[in-house]
């Protein structure tokens, strides 16, 4: 029965004809005036009946009827601010927006009272105003007048929707335990739809966009102004309705999306415009971090970047991503936006990054391991590769480790490696497709198929020596399995068997010739080179149990003959000591 009677009793209050009080009259010339007053009495009976509720103790019971009736008066009270700016504005735009909403609604005192009386009378609608008056802008921007009369009004126009939104969300600050009892999670307002949000938007645009520019410095500064607050308000809505939404609400990410989308297409214009104490406070207010980095970089206020950094939890992750996005790496380490071991704790995942600061901090150990780890994980440039490698040594060297320690060991196993593939025969890379200062780092297996491979058209001794160089650290890789070695092993060979001509003239050579052969000259290289034999020499049966034989030797007898002058050249070998029999 009360609630019944409090939302009657709002209801009344919210669409009392203007009949119902003489000062209502359709021909005063001072009507707007006399309108205010009779919003703001209306104004003060809402706020003394929310009072009167809540002093009462009966807020609760009327927060969760079906109907919200608490939220309803709260709303009233919002339209009835909206109703007393609109009021207080002279703005030609917002008279004729006024009169063209009156024809939507349907009055009994249609004829008998003015277009202004009957809105006003329905206050509860009050925001189709805002459609006819953003109407009515369009259509002078369109015309694309610029006289001082026609902006000075257009700019009354986005003024007096600026102070509906000021006094509405002034209220909803003040009245802010009320709101959190009445609003559920799932509650939508009023102004909460995207069309209030894309309006207000649109305010800010004809601001900057048009009116700023056409006004003096007085003038220039209450644009500005106005603008700000526009602002502040539409991403306050948002902030509201954020706050509400829980988690896991459909509507949240994609919410949070077009927020954080508005909020740099809001703040960013003062940025452009180095109106940067509008800028800073309005980016700050709605944590936009990553345009404060941008301002305090573009103004070389470090001082700013530090202080945001110590108040505002997760500013300093978003400075250091902004420096990294901006190619700015040297910043990133240089500009102390939070205390040294928050950068080290971020660089951790930054291992490209890291080890400068590690450098820096004359941690040279833990450098060299991460420069170690980058250079042996380097798939892009060979020259980075040595490089990253390169530094790696020397910041061991720093830290006094011992040049044959297992870290400078390896470290040097594999610029052996670059050294093979920089060295690597001009006709062979050119063969490969490869260019060579843009080199990718190439593996021991793949580098062993170069040298020895199709690619090479002129196989020679030196050939074959660094192929066998590059099987030694093919060995020490713990990515080489014994199989792929032994298959490395026996293709080195086996290239150096199809290289050498074994028939001259149709006939085989003597044995006594095998001195001659690339064969034979390449062991004799490796063994003076001080080559274990036993390592890079497969066995004569290894050898002859390749199946490459059987195309490389067609003819009838011809593997038999290769046989024989394989086994003495094997035997010739071993006479001198270079394999056991």
């Amino acid at each position: 029965m009360i609630s019944k009677v409090l939302s009657d009793t709002g209801e009344y209050l919210i669409t009392a004809a203007p009949a119902a009080d003489p000062r209502w009259g359709g021909s005063d010339a001072n009507l707007p005036v006399t309108l205010g007053l009779q919003v703001e009495e209306r104004i003060r009976r809402l706020k003394g009946l929310l009072q009167f509720v809540v002093a009462t103790g009966y807020y609760d019971n009327i927060i969760s009827d079906d109907d919200n009736i608490a939220l309803r008066l709260l709303q009233y009270v919002e339209k009835c601010l909206v109703a007393k700016a609109f009021c207080s504005s002279n703005c030609a735009l917002l008279r004729r927006a006024i009169s063209e909403s009156a024809a939507l609604f349907k009055s009994d005192l249609d004829g008998q009272v003015s277009s202004e009386d009957i809105v006003f009378s329905n206050i509860k609608k009050i925001e189709v105003v805002y459609g006819s008056l953003a109407e009515g802008q369009n259509t002078v921007l369109s015309s694309k007048e610029e006289n001082e009369a026609v902006i000075q009004d257009l700019f009354a126009s986005v003024e007096v929707i600026q102070q509906t939104f000021d006094s509405l969300l002034s209220w909803r600050a003040q009245s802010h335990q009320l709101y959190q009892l009445a609003l559920k999670s799932d509650t939508v307002t009023w102004c909460d739809t995207d069309e209030i949000r894309t309006m207000l938007t649109a305010q800010v645009h004809i601001a900057l966009d048009t009116v700023l520019n056409e006004v003096d410095e007085d003038g220039k500064y209450q644009v500005l102004l106005v603008s700000a607050s526009l602002v502040e308000s539409v991403l306050k809505l948002y902030q509201d309705l954020l706050a509400r939404l829980p988690p896991s609400d459909n509507r949240t990410a994609n919410l949070l999306t077009e927020f954080e989308r508005r909020r740099h297409t809001l703040i960013h214009p003062f940025v452009e415009l180095k109106i940067y104490q509008i800028a800073f406070t309005l980016a700050e207010q709605f944590k936009h971090f990553t345009l404060l980095v941008q301002m305090c970089e573009e103004t070389n206020d470090m001082v700013k970047l530090r202080s945001l950094s110590g108040e505002h939890p997760g500013f300093a992750e978003v400075a250091y991503n902004w420096y990294l996005s901006q190619g700015k790496q040297s910043r990133l380490l240089t500009a102390n936006v939070a205390d040294p071991q928050h950068l080290t704790k971020f660089l951790s995942s930054q291992p490209h990054l890291k080890w400068i600061h590690q450098l820096g901090s004359k941690d040279y150990s833990t450098a060299g391991q991460t420069l170690a780890n980058l250079g042996f994980e380097e798939k892009g440039l060979l020259s980075r590769k040595k490089t990253l490698l390169s530094i790696s040594k020397l910041s061991f060297l720093a830290d006094g480790q011992d040049p044959e320690s297992e870290n400078i060991r390896i470290i040097n196993r594999h610029l052996d490696t670059v050294t093979h593939q920089e060295r690597m025969k001009p006709e062979v890379i050119e063969n490969a497709g490869l260019i060579p200062d843009s080199m990718a780092p190439i593996s021991c297996p793949d580098l062993i198929r170069l040298c020895v491979g199709d690619y090479n058209h002129n196989l020679e001794d030196i050939d074959v020596k660094k192929a066998l160089d590059l099987l030694q650290h093919a060995a020490e890789d713990d990515s080489v399995s014994n199989d792929m070695f032994e298959k490395l092993r026996l293709d080195i060979w086996c290239a150096v068997i199809r290289t050498d001509d074994w028939w001259t003239k149709c006939h085989l050579v003597a044995p006594d010739q095998i001195e001659q052969t690339l064969f034979y000259r390449a062991v004799i290289l490796a063994f003076n080179s001080g080559m274990l034999v036993a390592h890079f020499l497969p066995t004569v049966e290894q050898l002859l149990g390749l199946d490459a034989w059987i195309q490389h030797f067609p003819e009838e007898g011809q593997m038999k003959h290769f046989e024989y002058i394989l086994r003495s050249g094997y035997e010739q070998m071993s006479t001198l000591g270079l394999v056991s029999h």
